[in-house]
This record gives structure tokens, sequence and C-alpha cells, in this order.
């Protein structure tokens, strides 16, 4: 699924599929865990707060538009602000807000299961609720989350009638849960450690004509011939060794096409490893991209390549914070008057949120002084009162960027995290962790 960034339907179809064949005996007729696949819009919908009610002074004789429709928007809170650019929280968050939705559903609607359970599917369900038309389906699902607007949330019977007496949820206390929920700043976080590949590969990739042409063409793999199979322009990293080399640690890369010279059964080889290298002493186990470390003043990075690290923090902003880095996205009078607004009248939090971002700047040492970045951003704090709201804005998504997960490439200028960044993880401690995050060793190489 690497090919298909954000495929997410076929990952939900397969991991409802494992899920059932985990929890289910496929020998009983009734299942023990209902799998529940929920719309992504719904939760999108519970996010932003709205639920959308029949519009009473709907004019069937009129043309469809957004002031003559068949539902109305209803405001059930705020909503839930989600900046992707800040933190990776957002995945936890979605999670975590599908999990609420989905819970409603199940448990007010039972009538209604069959739409949402894997497989429990019914035809005759489907088209009796929803109708026949992509219209009417969408506005049906629409309406689902209409009964959040009531104080009590109610139970159903299997029939879709009122339990008299069968209080879910009250409405008020549901959401001060959530909002102390998404303020949780102790969210574990996980990357899949790949290869350290150096250049993307249709960059560094050459077709047969041009291997005839390069005779130092690397071939893609052990033995083939690069002129009939293709090759590569320059040497991929698989993984890298930390060692001590001529007196001085050292991330020693291991290429890609020397795998094979270096590994038993597909793990690394010590012992193999020593005999190509015997000027060489091993400090730990191979570390690959994504290997995170952490340092005594609790700064994080990742490792991207033998010869690169990223930031690794995640960054936290309060609700109001983050509502407002919201509407500067979406800064803009025409097409966004109420974030326009917004910014407009609140113009004092530039000035709170540039600030957490100078110490956080400061705090896991993001950009070093001195530097084209360091300086461009350090003369727009000590002029921000002589910027104008766009300039302002602009510049406040430009800085989120410098406290973000990853590379810093933005208006202030880029950064690449080399040379004496690469030498902290000599006085750092390793993070080894497992896919699920729940599990983790740490260890220091020198």
């Amino acid at each position: 699924m690497n090919r298909q960034l954000v495929e997410t339907r076929q990952i939900t179809k397969n991991v409802a599929i494992i899920l059932d064949k985990i929890y289910n005996d496929e020998a009983k007729n009734e299942k023990e865990v209902a799998i529940i696949t929920l719309k992504s819009a719904l939760t999108s919908q519970y996010r932003q707060g709205i639920i959308y009610v029949p519009n009473d002074d709907f004019d069937e004789l009129k043309l469809v538009s957004k002031t003559n429709s068949r539902l109305k928007e209803v405001k059930l809170h705020d909503g839930f602000y989600k900046v992707r650019e800040i933190n990776d929280y957002h995945h936890a968050h979605d999670a975590y807000l599908n999990n609420v939705v989905a819970t409603y559903l199940y448990e007010a609607m039972p009538d209604l299961r069959p739409l949402f359970v894997y497989g429990e599917h019914s035809r005759e369900i489907h088209k009796r609720f929803l109708g026949k038309y992509a219209t009417t389906r969408k506005g049906q699902f629409k309406q689902l989350l209409v009964d959040m607007q009531d104080e009590y949330w109610m139970r159903k019977d299997k029939e879709g009638n009122f339990i008299d007496g069968e209080i879910l949820w009250r409405r008020d206390e549901v959401l001060q849960i959530v909002k102390k929920v998404l303020d949780y700043r102790n969210i574990q976080i996980t990357k899949k450690l790949e290869m350290m590949v150096t250049g993307g590969e249709e960059k560094s990739f050459y077709q047969d004509s041009r291997c005839r042409k390069d005779k130092t063409a690397i071939p893609y793999k052990t033995n083939w011939d690069p002129s009939k199979y293709g090759g590569f322009k320059s040497p991929r990293t698989a993984y890298a060794i930390p060692v001590i080399k001529k007196n001085k640690p050292k991330l020693e890369p291991v290429l890609l096409v020397n795998r094979s010279k270096v590994e038993t059964d597909g793990q690394f080889d010590c012992e193999k490893f020593k005999e190509l290298n015997p000027t060489l002493k091993i400090l730990g186990q191979p570390i690959w991209k994504y290997q995170s470390f952490e340092m005594f003043d609790g700064t994080k990075r990742y490792i991207a390549s033998a010869s690169e690290i990223h930031k690794g923090n995640q960054i936290k902003f309060s609700q109001e914070h983050m509502k407002f880095i919201s509407c500067c996205q979406k800064y803009d009078e025409v097409k966004n008057k109420l974030a326009f607004d917004f910014v407009n009248e609140s113009k004092h939090l530039f000035q709170e949120i540039l600030t957490a971002i100078k110490d956080n700047i400061h705090r896991y040492r993001l950009i070093a002084e001195g530097i084209e970045v360091h300086r461009k951003f350090s003369n727009m704090l000590e002029n921000i009162e002589k910027l104008s709201t766009q300039e302002l804005v602009d510049n406040l998504l430009d800085a989120i960027n410098i406290t973000s997960v990853g590379t810093t490439n933005n208006a202030f200028g880029r950064v690449r995290y080399k040379g004496s960044y690469l030498n902290e993880i000599w006085s750092a401690t390793l993070i080894h962790q497992s896919v699920t995050g729940l599990y983790e060793t740490r260890e220091k190489l020198i």
C-alpha cells in the first residue's frame, strides 16, 4: 500500500477483515465483537460541530442552492480544530472522534447497525433507509447525528423507537470529556522504520539505454547487469551501523547492493560485517530511517540517513491557539468571512503563538543561532508591530514549519540537519519501539 498514499477504502476493508477473523468465530452465526466501519464524513461533521435538520423553508419550485436547501445547518458545539501542519496528534484525535461517533450510532440506533457493522450488510435496510439515489443517500447520512442536539442522548430499540428512561449520555458531559481528551499531551507516536534511500528512485534510476552508455551505473540488485535491468547512478543506503572508525564514532552505511554480504536469512550478521570491515568496532544494532533518539533535555530527533537527521518533538498548542491558526489558514475576506473577522479581532494572539514558537526553537535547538533562517525569524519578531495582518498570517504559517516534525523549509529559508546536528546521536539515547509503540527499549551507544 506504499504506492497508494491515502487509499483508505481498501485499508479499512482489509483491517476489518483481519479484526473480524481474530475476534469472531466463523462457525457461530452471531458475532461476539462488532467491527464498525464508519464513513469519515460523519466524523468530520462531528469535529466541525455541525448537524443537519430538515429545512422548513425549502421551496420545491426554486433551484436548489445554499440559500434554498433541503437541509440546514445547526451548531452543536464550537468545533474541534485540526491543523495537520502543527503535529501528528490529529491522527490520534481522528481515531478517538471516530470511536465516539461509532459508539453513539451503535448504541443509539440498533435498527441501523447493518449499515455500519462489518458482515451485517442488509440490502433491504440500506435501500429502505438510504434510498435509491446518491443525493438522497448523502442527505440521509448527514441527518444521522440529528438527535445529538438533544440534551439527553436516548437509546432506541431495534425498531428505531426511543426506549423510555434509557439515557445513553448527557450531551454537555460528553463534550466536556471530548475536549479534555483532545487536550492530552501524552500521545504515543510511532513511525515505520524504512530503508535509508539516498535520493528519490525516479531521479536516481537509470533506464536501460542510459546504463549502456554509463558504465558506472550501480546494479539494482546483486549480479543484475545494469545494461539489461537498469541501475542507479548513485549508491542507495539500506541502513547504517554505528561504529568506531579511526577513534571516532560514525554511522557506517550499508549499501543496498551489499546487504546480502552482511546478512544471514535477512538479518544483520555482526560476524559477516566484521569480516568485511575488520578495523571497525560495532557499537550497536543497525539503524534504519526514522529511528528516534532523545537527548538529556528532552530534544527528540529522527534519523533520516547516515548523514542527516530530522526534528522529532511534537509541539502542542491550546484549543484557542489551534482555532486561531486554523482561521489563519482560511484567512480570506471573500471565501471565509468568519475566519477573516476572527483573525482581525484576535491579533494579540500572533505575539503569543510566535513567542511560543521562539521558546520551542531555543528549547529543542531547532535552528542554530547565526544562520539566515534564525536571523530572519528574529527580525520578524522584533518588527512584528510594523507588519500588516496578511504579513503576520503568512509569517505565522511559515513559522509553524520550524517547530513541526521533519525538515525546515519555508519562506524564512531551509535548514538541513547535518554535520554537528548528526553528532547529537552519540550523547543521546536510542529509542527502539514496537509497531504499536506500547513497548520500547532504550540504549546508549557510547
